[in-house]
């Protein structure tokens, strides 16, 4: 009875040693999943990005549609458990809500089988063949000494100081207000398709990126709660090992409606649709100007880049008119430091015991 005993005690400890390893084999060998931000609701963004995936040679077995969190769903506790006091009060809904539909798929990437996860906001245009293009800058990354096992996060397409040469230009405006530049500085390139992997000066935007899960695991300990525009916040993180690729994979669809909240006003309707910030990152101007900066509390206005750039710019003009009062010049530029201050501020990755990491609002299943 023993002997028995014995036997059916090793054979099944070898049906599943034999279980596990065929698990780590096939995470090793499958294709990196591809992961795609999508608001239930929303359905017409989700036909018009499954349509994009599949003019771009995307299998849909590689493909998720990751449930994201509709901001203006979450109660009072889901607020307070996830999101700072100056997010609850300055951020919109919508930000909140990318903030947290990111975090979630961080989660996903920490405690799932793959190693690394494609990022997507159902908004993205891709370049031809970018699934290979994905699979070759991930082996890249592994085998190169400098990144092997080190790399975080890369980025597949961004806005904001990514030119690989650190060009400076208007587009760096947002760098100063926002913080976390590093040193533009070039890796290395893939074999088969010359892609450079390089360490962009300040990126901005979460269209498109592929997280480790050494990654996800930093950015779930040093940013757990929403602070800010989620893109401000993780990409100026000075300790996130992160490298962007040259030419990008991946561009922003600018012509579709924001879901975080605001959009073109007034006089910015009025911009042609093809100008552009820069055409190295393909953002045009009208979007540009219409991406909410903050909410004003009790107003509920929603102040834009647009709206920032002219109250400001209005108000010094009017500050140097004849009969104004001396005190409103300098009344005027306190405001403006002030907000630019508060947007540094609500740049910064914040943590806290109260969040834990697997602690996501009741709304955000898969």
């Amino acid at each position: 009875l023993s002997q028995i005993t014995t036997m059916e005690i090793m054979l099944t400890t070898g049906l599943l040693f034999a279980l596990a390893l065929s698990r780590c084999i096939g995470a090793l060998s499958s294709p990196t999943p591809i992961n795609i931000l999508n608001l239930d609701q929303d359905t017409v963004r989700w036909r018009r990005v499954s349509a994009e995936m599949s003019g771009k040679g995307v299998p849909k077995r590689r493909i998720n549609r990751v449930s994201a969190i509709y901001g203006k769903d979450l109660t009072s506790d889901e607020l307070k458990d996830n999101a700072t006091w100056l997010a609850r009060t300055f951020c919109t809904p919508g930000m909140i809500g990318c903030f947290l539909s990111h975090k979630k798929n961080w989660i996903e990437v920490l405690y799932g089988k793959y190693q690394q996860q494609v990022v997507l906001e159902d908004d993205v245009l891709l370049s031809d063949n970018f699934c290979e293009k994905v699979d070759e800058l991930i082996n890249t990354l592994d085998q190169c000494e400098e990144t092997r096992g080190k790399w975080d996060v890369l980025v597949l397409g961004a806005f904001g100081s990514v030119h690989p040469n650190g060009e400076i230009g208007v587009r760096d405006v947002n760098a100063i207000v926002a913080g976390g530049q590093r040193k533009p500085r070039k890796i290395t390139r893939t074999i088969r398709s010359n892609l450079l992997i390089h360490i962009p000066r300040r990126p901005f935007g979460t269209h498109a990126y592929i997280v480790s899960r050494r990654g996800a695991q930093k950015l779930l300990q040093k940013a757990k709660l929403a602070s800010g525009h989620v893109d401000c916040v993780i990409w100026g993180m000075q300790d996130l090992n992160l490298y962007a690729c040259d030419p990008m994979l991946a561009h922003q669809n600018t012509t579709a409606p924001s879901t975080i909240g605001a959009g073109p006003w007034g006089l910015e309707r009025l911009i042609p649709n093809d100008l552009k910030v820069d055409d190295y990152s393909g953002v045009t101007v009208k979007w540009a100007l219409g991406e909410p900066l903050i909410r004003l509390p009790v107003l509920n206005f929603i102040l834009t880049i647009g709206k920032a750039i002219t109250l400001a710019v209005l108000g010094t003009v009017v500050g140097f008119l004849p009969r104004i009062p001396a005190c409103f010049l300098p009344a005027h530029l306190s405001v403006v430091t002030a907000l630019a201050l508060l947007l540094r501020i609500m740049s910064l990755p914040v943590s806290s015991v109260r969040c834990g990491i697997k602690k996501v609002p009741s709304t955000s299943k898969w």
